[in-house]
């Protein structure tokens, strides 16, 4: 079964694998609104090929603990289709919509009395 990850920042190095247990890439880094705040976006380092890579941001609550693995409803086109961003140029509130858009990070999201710890809740407004 499925859990949330409850210690993102034992999430660097690890490999993240897609739903049927393909590895899709290496978690390189954890990135918080403003650079500052906790981690809702993970850096994923997507292989391309032999020895190709992209970063993409993959929304941390999409991460899941499954059979010692951690998860991700994605496979790898629809990963290295993802808005591309900069991390190192500055993570723009610009950005974070785009990839919210693109992830379908919406009203699912959204707190509630049910859901105080969500995603949409660690985003900036």
């Amino acid at each position: 079964m499925a859990t949330p990850i409850e210690e993102p920042d034992e999430l660097s190095g690890r490999d993240v694998y897609n739903h049927v247990g393909e590895q899709l890439g290496t978690v390189e880094h954890l990135y918080g609104p403003g650079g500052d705040g906790p981690p809702s976006w993970v850096g994923v380092k997507v292989k391309t090929g032999m020895f190709g890579g992209r970063l993409v941001m993959i929304p941390l609550a999409r991460l899941k603990e499954e059979d010692g693995q951690a998860r991700v409803p994605y496979d790898t086109q629809h990963l290295l289709d993802a808005p591309e961003v900069d991390p190192e140029a500055g993570f723009s509130e610009e950005d974070a919509a785009a990839l919210s858009d693109y992830f379908a990070v919406g009203r699912g999201d959204q707190p509630s009395e049910d859901n105080p710890g969500s995603y949409a809740s660690q985003m900036p407004d």
